[in-house]
């Protein structure tokens, strides 16, 4: 919510847009990272990442980035004027930037070729970046930061050790069957556009409350 409008101002709210920040942003962007690289880790490395050095000109890239998102994040939150919206699109930058990372890095070609040491750095560089994400999102997620920090735990030797979690569920539009069978079991009371973790679309939210006063 807060990366939908600047802090003190007004700002328009929908479900929709809502459910389209949650999928895109959580959902598709953080959560996939995460799970893709723990995947790979698991895959490839049995899910113990080695520290390696940076020496491509992306790694050294993203690592720059890292290094200067604590300081991008505080300018945006002591200025002036609170901009959490910016404070977050930059942490979001940083999980683009991963993933570019990621696609150009392409290990599972790699793996095809059994260079087992330069899946490793890539990995390394994903699950560090990982870590500073999680950091970063305290303030904002702190069970989800916590999450992400104790599926890659940093080891006294610098090791990182992955295990699998599960973030962001996606959220669905509840389907018509799905909305006969809430009918049928004569459920009275509902959470406002969220049942059984299924998002459902305001027309059809307006729907059952117009059944329950029927």
């Amino acid at each position: 919510l807060l990366r939908e409008g600047s802090f003190g101002h007004d700002s328009d709210f929908t479900w929709e847009n809502f459910i389209n920040r949650y999928n895109g942003d959580l959902e598709n962007g953080l959560g996939n990272l995460v799970s893709r690289t723990i995947g790979m880790a698991e895959r490839y490395q049995e899910g113990k990442i080695k520290s390696a050095p940076t020496t491509t000109k992306l790694e050294k890239e993203l690592v720059a980035h890292v290094k200067l998102l604590p300081t991008t994040i505080e300018g945006h939150l002591n200025g002036k004027d609170i901009a959490f919206h910016l404070a977050l699109a930059s942490i979001w930058e940083i999980i683009s930037l991963t993933d570019r990372y990621i696609n150009e890095e392409k290990p599972w070609e790699l793996a095809k070729q059994k260079k087992l040491d330069r899946i490793n750095a890539i990995l390394y560089h994903v699950a560090f970046t990982c870590r500073a994400i999680a950091k970063a999102l305290s303030p904002f997620l702190p069970e989800t930061s916590e999450k992400i920090l104790n599926a890659f735990q940093e080891m006294p030797s610098q090791e990182i050790v992955t295990h699998a979690i599960a973030l962001f569920p996606r959220i669905e539009e509840i389907k018509e069957e799905k909305l006969q069978e809430i009918r049928a079991r004569g459920i009275k009371e509902f959470k406002v556009f969220y049942i059984d973790n299924i998002a459902i679309s305001a027309s059809l939210r307006n729907t059952i409350l117009a059944d329950k006063t029927k």
